[in-house]
């Protein structure tokens, strides 16, 4: 979608308004085809890999949920991976109508395909030697910044574990809003947000890319009605705009997250409740982030059926701004508006360009002196 101006480029820098979901718990911080298939893998040059055949791993616990981690810790974010997985197992791993599955990559060795088991911890010093079980396989090095892989993970996973519900999670650094090659929007660089660094490779998924990957499920009749990131500066427009059409959920910050990430605990909820709702399940993400997290954060539910509203919205208000036809006010009251709105100076100091809250800069426009009344009406009205 081309913006009807170019300081409209801006504003849409970050957003955490939850779009009619529900409200913040805080504030601040290749080939397709079914099971058994094998597929070029990504990793390494001519490398191959198979995805298990039915009945080569552990049957499913019933039909209620499907619960999908991409975990991509083929980065510093090892450490945490084994912690995160290991809390999954804490709350409950499969059972009970709920299956979870992960796909796990870390920098120390290759990629591991799991079902997760109640009281199947691993042990990151000896988990890689003894994955060759009905709940683990060794897949080699798989690329996890290759938005393939990640749907041919998904495309076994809803095979292999077919449910009412289907929820994927994306486990990594997340870049939100990042200009590639550090280029400004003035020298015609593509925008890119991005997901999924995969240091082995160097790659990571565009937003776009990801797109693709899930309009490509959609064409096979498969739906992820959750589509979670565990991954700072992932709460933007643009996000959840690129994606509306083959997500019903999101659930994604803001700004940036600790090391730590979500509390896996959450999926206890599905257990002792199977026939639990999407949008209920990703509010329990709320809830047990809120119980576990220190300080402020921004991580947030988004209904992707909302998104039409507020495009429209910001587009009435551009459309006031741009009829007013007092070019000079309008610059100056973003300007002072993006100075004064809530950031987020964790994601600049990681070098990131700092993002604002959505909602905290309409309210600076709505009351700017220096825009016309329709301005003024439309920021509120958004």
């Amino acid at each position: 979608m081309r913006l009807k101006n170019q300081l409209w480029a801006a504003l849409l820098l970050s957003v955490t308004l939850l779009l009619g979901a529900l409200p913040l718990l805080g504030c601040g911080g290749g080939g397709g085809g079914g099971a058994g298939d094998i597929y070029n893998g990504g990793g390494s040059a001519g490398s191959t890999y198979t995805w298990p055949s039915p009945g080569e791993f552990r049957a499913p616990t019933g039909n209620k949920w499907t619960i999908m981690v991409y975990i991509n810790a083929d980065n510093n974010l090892q450490d945490f991976a084994f912690y995160d997985y290991n809390e999954i197992v804490d709350g409950g791993g499969s059972q009970n109508g709920v299956n979870v599955v992960v796909l796990l990559d870390t920098a120390d060795g290759p990629t591991t395909l799991h079902f997760v088991e109640p009281g199947g911890y691993i042990d990151s010093t000896t988990y890689l030697y003894t994955c060759n079980t009905d709940t683990c396989r060794n897949m080699g090095e798989l690329d996890m910044g290759d938005p393939n892989t990640l749907r041919e993970f998904v495309n076994w996973a809803m095979d292999y574990y077919p449910a009412t519900h289907y929820m994927l999670i994306m486990w990594n650094h997340g870049n939100g809003w990042k200009l590639k090659g550090g280029a400004s929007p003035a020298s015609g660089t593509n925008v890119l947000k991005q997901i999924s660094y995969d240091e082995t490779s160097g790659s990571y998924m565009t937003i776009p890319q990801l797109r693709e990957a899930l309009a490509l499920l959609n064409n096979t009749g498969k739906r992820v009605d959750v589509l979670g990131f565990d991954a700072c500066l992932m709460g933007s427009l643009e996000v959840v705009y690129n994606l509306r059409e083959f997500v019903n959920y999101i659930v994604a910050s803001e700004f940036t997250e600790a090391g730590t990430g979500w509390d896996y605990n959450f999926i206890s909820e599905a257990i002792s409740n199977p026939d639990i709702t999407p949008l209920d399940l990703a509010r329990q993400v709320l809830v047990y982030y809120d119980n576990s997290a220190s300080g402020s954060y921004t991580l947030a539910v988004y209904d992707t059926s909302k998104v039409g509203t507020v495009i429209s919205s910001l587009n009435t208000l551009a459309s006031a701004m741009i009829n007013s036809g007092d070019v000079t006010a309008n610059r100056n009251a973003i300007s002072t508006a993006f100075e004064n709105a809530v950031n987020d100076p964790a994601a600049a100091d990681q070098g990131y360009p700092e993002p604002r809250d959505y909602l905290s800069v309409l309210n600076q426009l709505a009351s700017s002196t220096s825009l016309s009344a329709d301005t003024r009406n439309a920021a509120t009205s958004a």
